[in-house]
């Protein structure tokens, strides 16, 4: 285990942290359709252990030491191309190098309509102390990726966001916030600073087309300039 998975399964915020995100993961997989199901993490934890699914999964993740199924790179990924119907990444973007490239290798393994789930840290969070496990720090604001410049890499690589959501506003260290604290916390931040959340989700579809048929006058929409997409709140139903 590396130190983000150890934060997320043994420390109390962690804990309450990764069941905002499992829970927010079931309602997105209930919803999308697909066979096909693969997480993309930083540890041995699986997400498809928390949340039902009734299809085929997969999951890969860094290895810290030998024996493992396979050797790749995050910037080019062992499964073909046009070959995955959903694709979960989480917290793997806070902790690569070459993000760019990583998206654009997920975009490739994408089936055109496929779908790809991101769970991320928020750089603008409102409270910027980072958590840590062992005196550690687990990430860094400088490695996280803002809304906007994910979106636009993902805008840049043949998909479209659909939706999203801001979750999670308890401070991301120290264990002494009770459960009457982080639910107020919880319904404040959510209220009224939804955008300085800890963490955030975006769903990205994978365009099937630059161009659609308008019915009406059988004329070519361009696609590209459909870029409407609305974040919810976590009390917000999901569009």
């Amino acid at each position: 285990m590396n130190k983000i998975e150890y934060w997320l399964t043994k420390d109390s915020i962690g804990r309450d942290l990764f069941a905002q995100e499992c829970e927010f993961l079931q309602k997105i997989v209930n919803r999308l359709s697909g066979n096909d199901h693969f997480l993309l993490g930083l540890g041995p934890v699986n997400i498809f252990q928390y949340i039902n699914l009734y299809s085929l999964h997969t999951g890969i993740y860094v290895s810290e030491s030998m024996p493992c199924d396979v050797v790749s790179s995050y910037t080019y990924l062992p499964f073909d191309e046009n070959s995955v119907d959903i694709l979960i990444c989480h917290h793997v973007l806070e902790f690569s190098q070459a993000k760019d490239l990583l998206i654009r290798d997920i975009s490739r393994i994408l089936k055109p309509g496929g779908n790809l789930v991101v769970c991320s840290f928020n750089p603008h969070r409102l409270w910027l102390i980072n958590p840590k496990w062992e005196g550690d720090t687990i990430f860094y604001k400088r490695n996280c990726m803002s809304i906007r410049q994910l979106r636009e890499e993902i805008e840049n690589n043949s998909m479209q966001v659909i939706e999203g959501q801001f979750m999670f506003y308890t401070p991301l260290f120290g264990s002494c916030f009770n459960s009457g604290r982080i639910d107020f916390l919880e319904k404040v931040g959510n209220r009224w600073w939804p955008n300085l959340s800890s963490i955030y989700a975006l769903v990205a579809k994978k365009k099937v087309s630059k161009f659609i048929t308008n019915p009406v006058g059988n004329k070519l929409l361009d696609t590209r300039h459909i870029g409407l997409v609305a974040l919810t709140r976590k009390s917000d139903q999901l569009s």
